[in-house]
């Protein structure tokens, strides 16, 4: 989120990694941001000594666990996220804390923008929280279907960010791609869902004031399309003009949407008991043998 935050404005390249394996050309010289809330995830801490053993200068953000106590001993940078809570609510610290720590690589501070941003996103925070505010008003129209989240390239971390929310506050499943690839296969499925299965379906098409004529020319078509084979689906516009602004606008309306949902499943949003069934089964099944 914080490589969409800053786009080309850093002048170095940034890489998102999502699993244990790093970019073979990281090296010395490199820096490596290590990121684990509870600080005990697998790959995340398989990355850290791999990183190590290259050399690359590595920065590590987490609440506790293995991750701390292994950079502690090294001598690495911690960032310390606020512990005792679910790790998806420390998606502010821990934005706010990479947009912090590359403000140094920048030719000009960021402190500004995101101090405006900041300040804007709080101010519209209270109407994505009302019950006749954006964010109710897309739960219900979603209502019990299975959304489809789409995005550009600049709004993709954003629809993640709804997929996990979703899944997590409100379990249930949510998926979500990018445009304009998914104009080349997506408008297939969408054409031959067939009328009788319309109802268990959502299409979201997330949009922001940069995005361009094509691809806005594109989602209205796959929206029509969506539309024309009886299933939902709306354009949301994200307010903001700056990166940073937009992103947060999007975390915070998205967060909202996946409480409404969850009230209205009347699931508990705050509890995660399956993560904590997968976390324990590796070393059930080790237990065994």
């Amino acid at each position: 989120m914080a490589a969409a935050a800053l786009g080309d404005r850093v002048g170095i390249s940034l890489h998102v990694v999502r699993g244990p394996e790093l970019p073979p050309d990281l090296r010395k010289g490199s820096v490596a941001v290590l990121s684990s809330y509870s600080g005990e995830t697998w790959e995340v801490l398989r990355a850290y000594d791999t990183a190590g053993r290259r050399g690359a200068t590595r920065v590590v953000f987490a609440a506790g666990g293995q991750l701390i106590d292994r950079a502690e001993r090294d001598g690495v940078p911690t960032f310390r996220l606020p512990p005792g809570q679910p790790p998806r609510t420390a998606v502010g610290s821990a934005f706010g804390g990479l947009l912090g720590l590359v403000d140094a690589w920048l030719p000009t501070s960021n402190d500004g923008r995101i101090t405006r941003a900041v300040g804007r996103a709080r101010r519209r925070s209270s109407r994505f929280a009302s019950s006749r505010g954006p964010a109710a008003s897309l739960a219900r129209a979603v209502g019990d279907r299975t959304p489809f989240i789409y995005a550009e390239a600049e709004l993709l971390p954003i629809a993640r960010r709804w997929r996990t929310d979703i899944e997590e506050n409100a379990k249930r499943l949510a998926m979500f791609d990018g445009l304009p690839e998914a104009f080349h296969h997506a408008v297939v499925g969408w054409d031959a869902l067939p009328r009788s299965e319309a109802a268990r379906w959502g299409a979201i098409l997330l949009r922001w004031s940069g995005t361009g004529r094509d691809l806005k020319r594109g989602a209205a078509y796959l929206e029509r399309l969506a539309r024309s084979r009886g299933a939902f689906a709306r354009t949301v516009q994200l307010p903001g003009d700056d990166p940073i602004e937009y992103l947060l606008n999007g975390i915070v309306l998205g967060g909202y949407l996946s409480l409404f949902l969850a009230e209205r499943s009347r699931a508990p949003p705050l509890r995660t008991d399956a993560i904590d069934r997968f976390k324990r089964r590796p070393r059930d099944v080790s237990a065994s043998h």
